[in-house]
């Protein structure tokens, strides 16, 4: 009699765990229930979480700008209330028009202002050189090679939308911030591209670098 009994009793234990072991499981319905809410929830917030991301770079692009503008202000009290310009003064004085022009000036006129880049990490000076003339000879390039580096803006040619405009971040003028060639406060924040292009040269410690060669 008692030995039935503890069979029955073994039995009926059984029975309940397994009636709790299979209460503590999910079943399909309410997986499917939790990956929706999930879902929904990625869905409400990656839109928010992505404009929280755009205003964190805009704000971040206002202030280079004010950095620049501030740059600007201090550049102008060193020379005069002007704004930076690789274009000298007389420019104007010397006949033609392009690599012509900046062949006269050279050589009747004056030396052209070499827009340095800034030293590397090995103490090697680099820049726009513009050798010839009233030039030194030891300057390694020419009128042909960076002659456009002169002008504001070279709208036809090999060096098509090219000039001092687009050049900020020589040593002239980042002087008055950073004294880096490749300084974020120079590059769009959202322009991720050409950010991860100069990566390398943000991350180098010298003020300029070579970036090395895209494959």
């Amino acid at each position: 009699m008692s030995v039935r009994f503890l069979v029955g009793y073994a039995d009926l234990f059984r029975r309940k765990v397994s009636v709790q072991t299979l209460r503590k499981a999910f079943t399909i319905v309410e997986l499917l229930v939790v990956v929706a809410i999930i879902a929904l929830l990625i869905a409400i917030l990656l839109p928010a979480i992505t404009k929280a991301r755009e205003a964190a770079l805009t704000t971040q692009s206002a202030g280079n700008m004010k950095n620049m503008s501030t740059a600007n202000a201090s550049y102008g009290a060193d020379w005069s209330d002007r704004q930076f310009t690789a274009v000298p003064d007389d420019w104007g004085t010397a006949p033609g028009v392009g690599v012509a022009k900046c062949i006269y000036y050279q050589n009747n006129i004056a030396c052209p202002p070499q827009q340095i880049l800034g030293w590397d990490s090995n103490g090697g000076l680099w820049g726009y050189w513009i050798g010839g003339g009233l030039c030194p000879g030891s300057f390694p390039s020419t009128c042909a090679q960076n002659g456009t580096v002169l002008y504001p803006l070279e709208w036809t040619g090999p060096n098509q939308y090219f000039g001092s405009w687009r050049m900020p971040n020589v040593k002239a003028f980042n002087d008055q911030l950073n004294g880096r060639f490749y300084d974020k406060i120079f590059w769009a924040p959202k322009d991720r591209m050409t950010l991860e292009r100069a990566t390398p040269g943000l991350q180098n410690s010298g003020e300029f670098s070579i970036l090395p060669n895209i494959p």
